[in-house]
């Protein structure tokens, strides 16, 4: 099977040769993450662990205008406007993606990171998000409505360019930040607008960031893949597969693998495999794992897999 067939029947819970994984990490040492710097290193990467799905980073900023240096009161998010695909930063990205796309193999499969609104507004605010909607509601939705059509752009820029769906990190829909009225009042819908965007793309993943997961609020996204922190925060893989019915994508613990050795990421690896079956499964870690994680560790994953075809 090429890649594509592997992790697209994975997604159908249809027969695969072997069951699917990919990973990541962030490429801290860049001093610009996007453009060619980023696509080299997303092609070494690639080379080197050969996932089944590459997905790339998206750490370079939201661009903000001109005189704009941070969102300080809530009045600021109104010097924002929305965004076309061909602003500095967005133009940054696509050039990687677009490298990326031109260099990997046949069967290469890419997807691009997209963080939600929520997680643009802590980047922007400095962690001031509610207390701007607490002060100003109005101006606070204003922006958030504003990132959101902005992403879609670009995720509409994707069509035709050989980039196959986003890996949407939803931060803020965590009991520990907010309660589940607020989430869905406030945030949910311009996080929807977001997603929606992206309906049209192969393979898209819903990826619930953080602990104390709103896992019950976020189906209403009706996600073909999702993932979460399985080993640092609930649900547990066998729950989850009773309240989820489609693809899951987790089962390595992202923080504790940095001191694993070969084999306790080999056990982790089985162990994902019995308690969530081998059916609607792509093994991965629940997060970006630590750069520094040792290339035997990432590698065992994959040689896993391959002992089991």
């Amino acid at each position: 099977m090429t890649k594509r067939e592997r992790v697209l029947s994975a997604v159908k819970g249809e027969p695969v040769d072997r069951i699917p994984f990919s990973l990541w990490y962030h490429f801290r040492w860049l001093e610009f993450p996007s453009g060619e710097p980023l696509a080299e290193e997303e092609l070494k990467f690639y080379k080197m662990y050969d996932p089944d799905f590459l997905k790339v980073m998206h750490d370079i900023p939201y661009e903000l205008p001109e005189g704009v240096s941070g969102i300080e009161n809530p009045e600021d998010w109104y010097r924002l406007d929305i965004l076309g695909a061909d602003t500095k930063n967005f133009s940054a990205q696509r050039k990687a993606l677009d490298i990326i796309v031109k260099n990997l193999p046949d069967d290469g499969f890419v997807i691009d990171t997209i963080f939600s609104t929520f997680a643009y507004a802590e980047k922007l605010t400095g962690r001031k998000t509610l207390r701007h909607l607490k002060d100003n509601p109005k101006a606070l939705h204003y922006g958030l409505e504003v990132i959101a059509r902005s992403l879609s752009n670009f995720i509409a820029s994707f069509k035709d360019t050989g980039v196959s769906g986003i890996y949407m990190a939803l931060q803020g829909a965590n009991r520990d930040i907010m309660d589940a009225d607020t989430y869905r009042q406030h945030f949910m819908p311009y996080d929807m607008i977001i997603w929606e965007s992206a309906r049209g793309l192969d393979f898209n993943i819903l990826h619930l960031h953080g602990y104390q997961l709103m896992f019950d609020v976020v189906k209403v996204f009706n996600p073909e893949v999702i993932t979460w922190s399985n080993r640092l925060t609930p649900p547990s893989l066998e729950l989850a597969r009773s309240l989820y019915d489609g693809c899951i994508a987790t089962g390595l613990n992202e923080e504790a693998i940095i001191n694993y050795s070969p084999e306790d990421v080999r056990k982790e690896v089985l162990k994902t495999i019995i308690e969530a079956g081998a059916k609607k499964l792509i093994v991965a870690p629940g997060c970006a794992v630590p750069t520094e994680t040792p290339k035997e560790n990432l590698m065992a994953i994959r040689e896993t897999l391959e002992e089991l075809r």
